[in-house]
């Protein structure tokens, strides 16, 4: 149940950081080298994480549109805004979610993962952050529950009070 938790607490992208004006990071375009070579988004990388994310799906042949790119940025900043996590941070996470899932034959996209796992989420200060939100849902995913019902389970746990 650790793993995440431990494999994200060593990740080399996942210090602390300050965000930078979405209109500033927005503008950058990622090479064709960075989009194949790049495992993980670093600090010192000067590209925005949504802009990493699409880049990377590109490069492995998936396909996004601007609408998706539009609901990806959406969801960063609610989760930023949310999680108190920076949104390179969420991003890495998301895309070691991904990896994870993919090794245990469950297939989500870094994109998708925040989308979906942000709209599950309630108020500031209901989880514990990103990591505890991906671990969860990877458990479920794990154990061999739908995506459907895994993000049904998250939102009552996680989202909204009413």
């Amino acid at each position: 149940a650790l793993a995440l938790t431990a494999a994200t607490s060593a990740l080399p992208g996942c210090g602390d950081d300050t965000s930078k004006p979405a209109s500033e990071a927005q503008s950058k375009s990622p090479s064709e080298t960075f989009k194949r070579n790049v495992e993980w988004l670093e600090l010192k990388q000067d590209i925005a994480p949504d802009v990493w994310l699409i880049a990377r799906a590109a490069a492995a042949g998936e396909t996004t549109s601007p609408q998706d790119g539009d609901e990806l940025r959406r969801a960063l900043a609610i989760a930023t805004r949310r999680l108190g996590e920076s949104k390179r941070m969420i991003a890495n996470r998301a895309v070691q979610l991904e990896l994870m899932l993919n090794e245990v034959g469950q297939k989500d996209s870094a994109i998708a993962l925040i989308i979906n796992l942000t709209a599950a989420i309630g108020e500031t200060g209901q989880t514990e952050g990103f990591g505890a939100v991906s671990q969860h849902y990877f458990t479920m995913r794990k154990s061999g529950m739908s995506r459907e019902l895994a993000l049904q389970e998250l939102k009552l746990r996680y989202g909204p009070r009413t």
